[in-house]
């Protein structure tokens, strides 16, 4: 069984985080076991861990990136 932590924000709500749960299971298999972790530095968006492949879609990301963009 493999194993996945998704990691958001606390202003996600219940109903998107079951939501994007629904997706993970859909894109990647059922058979994941998913849980859940609260990280505020994140801002927004979400981080996938499934066992060890990440898969970052963080807001804090998209804005570092957008910084090192526009200061190079």
């Amino acid at each position: 069984m493999r194993k996945c932590i998704i990691t958001v924000a606390s202003n996600m709500t219940e109903e998107t985080y079951n939501y994007l749960v629904d997706k993970v299971k859909r894109q990647f298999g059922f058979d994941l076991v998913i849980g859940k972790a609260v990280d505020d530095s994140i801002i927004g968006g979400f981080i996938l861990n499934i066992d060890g492949q990440i898969f970052d879609l963080s807001i804090r990301t998209q804005l570092d990136e957008m910084k090192r963009y526009l200061t190079a």
